[in-house]
């Protein structure tokens, strides 16, 4: 496949993840897909969006659930912005025992959110203020995510969360 796998390793370069619909621009039909997933070779990370075995094991959980995020991103129907544990996992700071669980996305278009397939979609008031950028992938800031893993977990593990987010001065006291 040589140079198919170079363009396809370059998306994952890029965005983490490479689409369906990418290895299908490239010349690859869905069987050919299912024998590469069954070979061993590639990985599906959701439905629809794949990277190779050997990246796959280069990752540690918080990564293997960043992968999970960017594929939710890349593949969500809505115009959506990772949030919660999703962005705190992008912003890079500590944090202890969060679930990974489900990637957490938040609508822009106002709609009511939902939760399947191991994503939940929120609906909230997003501000261009609260929304960061790194090349595609929008994420919130560390203000609105301390707040947002205020919403999902107990006292303790919020607080160990936004005090990373502190720390890293991802946010500030005031």
């Amino acid at each position: 496949m040589g140079l198919l796998d170079d363009h396809l390793e370059a998306i994952c370069r890029d965005h983490g993840v490479f689409l369906r619909r990418e290895a299908l621009a490239l010349g690859m039909s869905d069987r050919a897909i299912t024998r590469q997933i069954r070979a061993g070779n590639w990985v599906r990370v959701r439905h629809g969006a794949y990277t190779f075995q050997h990246l796959w094991e280069t990752y540690d959980t918080i990564g293997r659930f960043q992968l999970r995020s960017r594929a939710a991103y890349r593949t969500a129907r809505a115009d959506v912005v990772l949030s919660h544990t999703s962005s705190l996992s992008v912003l890079g700071t500590s944090w202890w025992d969060l679930p990974l669980d489900d990637v957490h996305l938040t609508r822009r278009d106002g709609r009511t959110g939902r939760h399947e397939a191991g994503v939940v979609q929120h609906c909230g008031r997003i501000t261009d203020a609260d929304v960061e950028l790194s090349g595609d992938l929008a994420y919130m800031d560390g203000t609105r995510t301390a707040l947002e893993i205020c919403t999902i977990v107990d006292v303790e593990h919020s607080l160990v969360a936004v005090n990373g987010l502190l720390r890293a001065g991802k946010t500030s006291s005031s």
